[in-house]
């Protein structure tokens, strides 16, 4: 649930582990969720709290270094409540009443803090005005549903003990909501709470890192239980084995938990532009049989989404967690269905769930797994959600009419082609304000939808070793921008790679980043490599020759700029971009044909057809000369390349190259 906090804020640009925050929490420092939360910062500032026991009220924090001790004693003190809280490290007009008292007197200090006017409340109207308050958190660490929408009724929330303390959705005046504990809001009511302007997830993803962990442990625990059986492992050996593997599960539970809230976020922050995907994406879900009833999820109609369409209203987080959590059941359970999980090559990615301390050692009982298949129909699906956004391969099953274990298949060669993890996890170290980070994020993306595409319409990976295509063409991307100078990264970039130096990216990977705009070029290089016996050395030198020679790079730019209002067009601009890879991709095997040297080869290639040339130049111009113009004049240019492209086909001996 922190992460999901951390995430919250750090998209408003606070760091919750650094700058101060003030809080007011459900719970107390003796469970386990909320005593954890709130020994996560040294800078929290607890306003208030309650549990079942007590009301804390703290209305102007002080030390808070102080403070935090005092939680970290409560915390470790056994049965420790409310009451047991240092007095003399409250805020004048503050203190401990414990939830029996008939009225609680209310300070000025209090009053301020709360906005509220009454010189004493009953606990329960106390408590309402505590979740009401002004606070940039509110900390769910404990019981009971305690905000409902303001079109419900306390019968819809379906916890009478509650009643006397609920409030509703559009009275919270706190930033963000971090729900460690469970049924803490009716859905409807984080729906209310987000669209007003709250930060908020849902109860299964703030919580999620106990299920994870559980499942972390079962795993382990079978697998170590082979060993047993072997007798490779004894009793005791398992046990300090699990102990020594602790503190790395906990560091992939909370890997886990922060690229989930990471990819909530960024489904959040495009939702507005990319609103219709969502609607094909539930509508995916209702026809294929993962179980999506819209009303049980409180998820909007197809009327409803129309009117979002036309309004530009996004998606709330919690409405996109619920489809995150379905796409992802739904993806899994069809490889489940599929070979791709049987695939030997994926092994790193299942050797990865388990702790070093483990493989170290059983790394050979791995495969052998009872739940791998399981495991990997897993692992996989959060990494497709997770990098490339919910709708990515329900979308991509619907374009190329392909199975979803296929597009799958793509993605995950695609992802280490493009080395997609480690930028992403670059990324994320920086600092840079979000917006930069998303547009940076954005580049790796489409450098991976990208290069996916190649696949699936090839259908390469079907009958052939993944390992094999993924460190071949892997190799291919590394030469591709290896090779690449300052210079030409820079003139490649542009303003764009400019501004993000500016912003605080540090060079290296603001020139990576940029670099990869050329990735797609990778899977067509490798296998003109291979049908050719050509090098990708020389390939990429005949490519940076044409780059020389032909405005491609003002072509691949008018191709990104065009307009993808509706999915056929979407469709249509990768279709033109597909071309124009190929078509490139053709030009500078056609350049090779011989033994020429690639820079004089495309020169004269360039003087044998100097009519073709002229007009691809001529296309390119009035295609940037007007929004009018820029779709057909995109169209026709890219035409002319694949004219080019056939025309130096015509006159080769050898058959041409795909």
């Amino acid at each position: 649930a922190w992460e999901s906090v951390k995430r919250h804020f750090r998209e408003r640009g606070i760091d919750p582990e650094a700058d101060p925050i003030t809080v007011v929490g459900i719970g107390d420092m003796s469970g386990d969720v909320f005593g954890n939360g709130l020994l996560r910062s040294r800078t929290l500032r607890l306003v208030g709290a309650y549990d079942h026991r007590h009301v804390f009220l703290d209305p102007n924090p002080g030390d808070s270094e102080a403070a935090f001790a005092e939680r970290e004693r409560l915390f470790e003190l056994p049965r420790s409540s409310w009451d047991d809280y240092d007095r003399s490290l409250i805020s004048e007009g503050g203190g401990v009443w414990p939830r029996t008292a008939k009225s609680i007197p209310l300070s000025p200090q209090v009053r301020e803090a709360l906005g509220v006017d009454a010189e004493q409340l009953p606990p329960s109207e106390l408590i309402r005005a505590l979740l009401r308050a002004e606070v940039d958190l509110l900390w769910n660490g404990g019981i009971g549903t305690v905000v409902k929408a303001s079109t419900e009724s306390d019968a819809d929330a379906q916890d009478r003990s509650s009643e006397a303390i609920r409030v509703n959705a559009d009275e919270l005046r706190c930033a963000v909501v971090g729900e460690g504990g469970n049924l803490g809001f009716t859905h409807r009511a984080r729906i209310e709470y987000a669209r007003k302007g709250g930060a908020i997830n849902a109860d299964f993803i703030d919580n999620s890192a106990g299920v994870d962990c559980s499942d972390h442990e079962v795993n382990l625990k079978i697998l170590l239980g082979e060993a047993i059986r072997r007798g490779e492992l004894d009793m005791d050996g398992r046990d300090a084995l699990l102990l020594e593997a602790t503190d790395e599960v906990c560091d992939h539970v909370l890997a886990d938990s922060a690229r989930q809230a990471r990819g909530l976020t960024e489904e959040e922050l495009r939702s507005p532009t990319r609103i219709a995907a969502y609607e094909e994406l539930m509508v995916s879900l209702e026809d294929h049989g993962a179980g999506l009833v819209r009303a049980d999820h409180d998820l909007p109609t197809s009327e409803q989404m129309g009117e979002r369409i036309a309004g530009g209203e996004g998606m709330t987080r919690p409405e996109l967690a619920v489809l995150l959590s379905l796409a992802k059941i739904a993806i899994a359970e069809e490889l489940l269905d599929s070979p791709l999980v049987d695939d030997q090559a994926l092994e790193g990615d299942v050797l990865a769930y388990f702790p070093e301390p483990v493989t170290a050692r059983f790394a050979h009982l791995v495969w052998g797994h009872p739940l791998r298949r399981e495991l990997l129909a897993m692992l996989a699906a959060n990494a497709v959600v997770d990098v490339m956004g919910q709708s990515f391969v329900f979308r991509r099953s619907v374009e190329f009419g392909a199975s979803a274990s296929a597009v799958v298949r793509g993605f995950l060669v695609a992802r280490d082609v493009c080395d997609a993890r480690r930028l992403i996890g670059a990324i994320e170290e920086t600092t840079v304000a979000p917006a930069v980070r998303w547009s940076l994020t954005a580049v790796v993306q489409d450098a991976v939808r990208q290069v996916s595409r190649w696949y699936l319409r090839n259908d390469i990976t079907a009958d052939r070793d993944l390992r094999i295509t993924i460190d071949q063409h892997r190799a291919a991307a590394e030469a591709l921008v290896g090779r690449l100078e300052p210079d030409v990264i820079e003139g490649l970039g542009g303003d764009v790679l400019a501004g993000w130096i500016e912003a605080g990216v540090p060079q290296w990977l603001a020139h990576e980043i940029t670099s990869s705009r050329l990735l797609p070029f990778a899977p067509y290089l490798a296998e003109i490599s291979a049908k050719t016996g050509r090098s990708i050395e020389d390939l990429i030198s005949a490519v940076e020759a044409m780059r020389e020679a032909l405005p491609l790079d003002q072509l691949q730019q008018l191709i990104a700029g065009l307009p993808a209002g509706t999915r056929v067009a979407r469709w249509a601009n990768q279709a033109l971009r597909d071309d124009y890879l190929a078509a490139v991709a053709r030009l500078a095997g056609l350049a090779l044909a011989g033994d020429a040297d690639p820079a004089k080869a495309v020169e004269q290639g360039v003087e044998r057809r100097n009519a073709g040339v002229r007009r691809l130049h001529q296309l390119v111009r009035e295609a940037q000369m007007s929004q009018h113009t820029q779709v057909a004049g995109t169209t026709l240019a890219v035409r002319q390349l694949r004219e080019l492209a056939d025309w130096f086909t015509r006159r080769q001996v050898r058959p041409p190259i795909r």
